[in-house]
């Protein structure tokens, strides 16, 4: 390269150089902007007291599209067309948009979850195998944390297509629990046992009411199963109460939980095999 090009490149570069100062400062200054404005509209929304899961998404949509916006604006500060460019970019859409469309599957099916909402931020619900409550839904996925604290991330078209148990959806929840007890034992003085310890339990709800019903005869045990209603809130608290009392009670009114046995065959010499001697 001459030195005469070289002179012209550089004060080709040094006679652009303002404008790509100022697009750099234009993003910059946008990015700063746009991070403000959705947190201002997220705060407005929160102090309007519009749902959590709406909050979340519409945040995350707005920011997506000032992003995109900023983008151009960028673009067009430096001299590219847009309208060539958007020519390019929707010819490059069109291909990205059928390598991506499972991604497009997802954004739409997580609109259909924030306009019917089947479950919302803070719910507990049972999806593909997980269990979890709802942190946030974006545009693409949602996010739940499990009992043992990890996060399960969940592409919204999943959730959309498939069965989804929401076990926050109403105040109140059955609890069931099903016992063994022995063939020998009297039910009725099972049933008294097993609606005692519900009764006394301080997260029980005397309405809808509690229920024991013998639900079936195992080989060596009959299923009788304790029905109890509490708040949902208070489920698995309840739960893991009652398993624990009723156990304790059977034992203190002398009521057997049947369980397998292995007996040693040194116990019973009689039946030991006949040795010949000879």
């Amino acid at each position: 390269m001459s030195p005469d090009e070289i002179r012209y490149y550089w004060r080709a570069f040094l006679g652009y150089l303002p404008t790509l100062i100022w697009a750099l400062v234009l993003l910059v200054v946008g990015m700063v902007v746009i991070r403000v404005v959705v947190t201002w509209g997220k705060r407005r929304l929160i102090k309007s007291e519009a749902d959590p899961t709406l909050v979340l998404f519409l945040g995350s949509t707005l920011k997506f599209v000032l992003q995109l916006t900023l983008l151009f604006s960028v673009i067009s500060l430096l001299g590219v067309p847009t309208t060539s460019f958007l020519a390019i970019l929707g010819a490059a859409g069109l291909a990205v948009g059928l390598a991506l469309k499972d991604s497009l599957a997802h954004f739409a099916s997580g609109v259909l979850i924030i306009l019917f909402k089947p479950f919302r931020v803070g719910d507990l619900v049972k999806a593909k195998g997980h269990v979890g409550t709802v942190e946030r839904i974006t545009m693409l996925y949602t996010y739940l944390k499990t009992f043992d604290n990890q996060q399960v991330i969940l592409p919204n078209g999943f959730l959309a297509g498939d069965t989804v148990i929401n076990q926050s959806a109403y105040e109140l929840r059955r609890v069931d629990l099903p016992f063994g007890v022995a063939y020998k034992d009297s039910l009725d003085k099972v049933r008294q046992v097993m609606l005692g310890v519900s009764d006394a339990h301080p997260l029980t709800l005397l309405e809808p009411g509690t229920q024991v019903t013998v639900d079936g005869w195992a080989d060596s045990s009959v299923t009788v199963t304790l029905r109890t209603w509490c708040k949902t809130e208070d489920y698995f608290r309840v739960a893991w109460d009652l398993q624990e009392q009723v156990k304790n009670a059977f034992d203190e009114h002398g009521l057997e939980i049947p369980f397998p046995h292995q007996v040693s065959i040194n116990q019973f010499p009689d039946m030991r095999p006949v040795l010949n001697p000879s």
